[in-house]
């Protein structure tokens, strides 16, 4: 009975050490920088959260991502799209979109999330949108409709 306890603990450490592992991109963007550094003409954040609410679908736009020390992870979904993707294969499609962005943690709010939301496809009648975005320098916002 003792070694129930030790080997659950480690079974679960692993399936969760496999989830993370799913979205870490292994060949990052050069123009994206870590967190606690500047921008360097690239990204102007180091984590992005996007989470698009559809009338009857929760989650139908959800994208992560995070730069950090340690390296980057990455996931993109679109559930209208059939898109899910993690890793290298979200950075690929992400960088793209994230390139565009000439938006830093000085543009009003309504301005990000026009953007943010054109970017994605977002539809007009969207419940709701939440984004929340670290900037380079170190400011955290959030923005909602």
């Amino acid at each position: 009975m003792k070694w129930i306890t030790p080997v659950a603990s480690f079974v679960l450490a692993l399936s969760l050490a496999g989830c993370a592992d799913k979205e870490e991109v292994k060949n990052p963007p050069e123009k994206a920088p870590a967190e606690g550094k500047e921008a360097n003409g690239g990204y102007t954040f180091t984590s992005f959260d996007l989470d698009v609410d559809l009338e009857g679908t929760n989650d139908a736009i959800d994208v992560s991502y995070e730069k950090d020390k340690n390296g980057t992870e990455a996931s993109y979904m679109n559930k209208d799209q059939n898109k899910r993707l993690n890793g290298d294969d979200a950075m690929k499609e992400l960088d793209e979109i994230f390139a565009s962005f000439v938006f830093n943690e000085s543009t009003p709010d309504d301005e990000v999330l026009k953007t943010v939301e054109e970017a994605f496809d977002v539809p007009a009648d969207a419940k709701s949108v939440e984004v929340e975005i670290d900037y380079a320098g170190g400011a955290e916002k959030e923005y909602r409709r």
